[in-house]
């Protein structure tokens, strides 16, 4: 495998330096900032290199712009390829996460996919954080956890990284049939937020499944924030307290489409005691009446969806009329444009989901959403 890395990257380790505006950079990372820079046919590369520990565990997310297929590698002081991400489609996001055994100066490689034989190029936006213990293990999740002073049922769980240095959030959950929802936020950065929201009665609020309306009995957790730092990975942890079942719908709104042809990537799962008799359905949903966003939900190679229901995504309910309604303004209500995905019940496999536009050619606001049971 060893030997196989060192022929993916060999024209990249070998290329020599060029001394013009575009030849590639050698430059210091700090982990927990976020940097940028462009691959060009001169510039196939740039290497980013910081100091480990032993033990240390480095979490690496490429961001890709302007027609960049991304790809992510890392080096030993020696310069032997150690780790190598996926190969990235245009304009998504790839990550890499590795452990150190050894303490020293390693090397991140910003490059494309194809390295010195590819043909894309593009912007893009790095970061490398270390791993706090907080954050799960992508293989796992709990069955249940702590919020404040009670045991919490996990139900679902969404990741992504903050698609800009300074946003807005706005999370929801909504319960109902006797479910108290409940959520938890970690970061890399530990202090930045409230770690966990409870429900409240909610008022005034109405929700939308595929089988009619509810507008009595629900309850919500909800926090509002503005983000004027980079929290670099967030993950939204979504449960129910009291072992009572019911239905939910979470929304996370906050996300745009901008350029066109851009896409968020998520991570999103089922829990180990709804997935037990339960699927999960995630919708994107336009959410600027002043733009006409065509949403799209890909998974690489695998699967395309533009609208939920119908156009080769017929096996996902269609999100017309299903979401959010409230006296305060909050609307996300799905129409015949949006996209979606299923996971099945019994499945635990976290699924990560690129958002975009249809063939690259909209922009606008859209909000995420999740509907499941417990």
């Amino acid at each position: 495998m060893r030997f196989v890395w060192i022929l993916l990257f060999m024209g990249l380790i070998t290329l020599p330096m060029r001394a013009q505006a575009d030849e590639p950079s050698i430059l210091p990372l700090t982990p927990g900032q976020e940097v940028s820079d462009t691959i060009t046919d001169v510039a196939t590369f740039d290497w980013w290199q910081l100091e480990l520990n032993a033990g240390d565990s480095l979490r690496v997310l490429m961001t890709a712009s302007d027609g960049l297929a991304p790809l992510i590698g890392i080096l030993d002081s020696n310069g032997t390829i150690i780790a190598r991400s996926d190969d990235g489609q245009i304009n998504t996001t790839v990550q890499l996460e590795f452990t150190f055994e050894q303490t020293g100066i390693y090397t991140v490689v910003a490059t494309r996919t194809g390295t010195t034989t590819g043909e894309t190029r593009g912007s893009y936006r790095l970061r490398a954080d270390l791993m706090s213990e907080t954050i799960p293990d992508d293989r796992y999740m709990a069955v249940t956890f702590r919020c404040n002073d009670i045991e919490v049922d996990a139900l679902s769980q969404i990741r992504f990284v903050q698609d800009a240095p300074t946003v807005r959030y706005a999370i929801r959950i909504y319960g109902v049939d006797g479910l108290l929802p409940v959520f938890k936020i970690e970061t890399a950065r530990e202090g930045d937020l409230e770690p966990c929201i409870q429900s409240q009665t909610a008022s005034d609020v109405a929700l939308t499944f595929d089988d009619g309306m509810v507008s009595e009995g629900i309850a919500a957790a909800a926090l509002d924030f503005d983000s004027t730092t980079d929290l670099g990975t967030l993950t939204v942890t979504f449960g129910g307290a009291a072992a009572i079942s019911g239905r939910y719908i979470a929304v996370i709104e906050g996300f745009t489409v901008d350029p066109a042809d851009s896409q968020d990537a998520f991570t999103i799962r089922n829990a180990p005691l709804p997935a037990r008799d339960f699927g999960l359905l995630a919708y994107m949903i336009g959410t600027q009446p002043t733009a006409r966003l065509d949403p799209l939900i890909e998974i690489r190679d695998v699967y395309a969806c533009d609208d939920a229901g119908r156009r080769g995504c017929e096996g996902v309910a269609s999100a017309i009329g299903m979401g959010v309604q409230t006296d305060g303004g909050l609307t996300v209500i799905g129409d015949r444009f949006d996209a979606g995905y299923a996971i099945s019940a019994g499945d635990l496999v976290p699924y990560t989901l690129n958002f975009g536009s249809r063939d690259g050619r909209t922009t606008g606001i859209y909000a995420l959403m999740l509907i499941g049971q417990s």
